[in-house]
């Protein structure tokens, strides 16, 4: 496209992805954040939770200071603790319940623009689906209507692969967009989805597939990769750089994701949606250059959309 892509887009990071350094030593949180926040191509910046609190309100500040925008995962939280919004189990719901609204509290106070989260596991027969995916829609209904009543951010799913990793119950598009009527039949708007392309290759989904029928309800997309070849060390949703060999995404998926996010109307000019960067470094990496290299592949894919 010849057009600028800040004109079509907000592009974000998810930090603890690209420095995961930070998960276990938070005082490296405001470094690298900063970092991040210093380079005019970044509008955006996906955290995790942090256990922390001193640290919320100097980050919440650099933010605004920075006129970045701030996001809120989730999801590391959500997978350590196994938790499943759709369980069966009152108790295993009121667990997960509880970290939720935890993570929207902090949300609320870093003045998040959202919250992303995932399902629960795969429970693999279609009728068990089916009462998993009403469970779950009952709960994010819930969560939703908490956060609306805070002043809180949008409530966003992130769509997992259903049987090579994470092998969560959403999973494949047409159970997002099923999952999706079913939290708007309950009277929650303020939630969409999230779809990332590292994802698509472990659902096997092509763009049109993963993008089309969620068109109404997609809030964020994110720019990953992923590797399918078994015994391969980054076999799977690990987020490797754009720049690793046997990597099933480069410069031509991001392109045709990128094309696709503009036929369906997410890449718009009047109001540009966050698309995030998400790689990891592997052994040997630096954060820096596995996203200086996501960089360059977005900018490449970009002029060839």
């Amino acid at each position: 496209m010849t057009e600028l892509l800040e004109q079509y887009l907000r592009l974000g990071l998810v930090h603890f992805m690209a420095y995961p350094e930070t998960i276990k030593d938070e005082s490296l949180l405001l470094p690298t954040a900063e970092k991040v926040a210093t380079d005019p191509m970044f509008r955006f910046l996906e955290i995790k939770a942090i256990e922390d609190r001193s640290l919320v309100e100097p980050l919440r500040r650099m933010a605004a200071s920075a006129g970045i925008g701030l996001g809120l995962a989730a999801q590391p939280a959500m997978l350590a603790r196994r938790l499943d919004p759709g369980s069966a189990e009152r108790k295993e719901k009121n667990r997960a319940l509880k970290v939720l609204r935890h993570q929207l509290d902090q949300a609320c106070a870093l003045g998040a623009e959202s919250l992303a989260l995932l399902s629960g596991p795969d429970p693999g027969e279609e009728n068990k689906r089916a009462e998993a995916l009403s469970r779950t829609a009952d709960f994010l209904a819930e969560l939703c209507d908490h956060s609306l009543s805070a002043g809180g951010p949008v409530i966003v799913l992130e769509v997992f692969d259903r049987s090579v990793d994470k092998k969560a119950l959403v999973g494949p598009a047409e159970t997002a967009a099923r999952l999706c009527d079913l939290v708007y039949a309950r009277g929650a708007e303020n939630f969409g989805v999230l779809v990332n392309l590292a994802h698509l290759p472990l659902l096997g989904e092509t763009p049109y597939d993963a993008l089309v029928p969620v068109a109404d309800y997609l809030k964020a997309a994110r720019l990953g990769n992923a590797v399918l070849e078994q015994g391969h060390p980054l076999y799977g949703d690990q987020h490797p750089g754009f720049g690793t060999a046997g990597g099933a995404n480069k410069v031509g998926q991001v392109r045709d994701f990128i094309h696709m996010l503009k036929n369906i109307g997410f890449l718009n000019r009047k109001e540009p949606p966050v698309v995030s960067l998400e790689v990891k470094p592997s052994a040997g990496e630096t954060g820096d250059w596995v996203v200086a290299c996501a960089k360059r592949v977005l900018l490449r894919a970009w002029a060839l959309a």
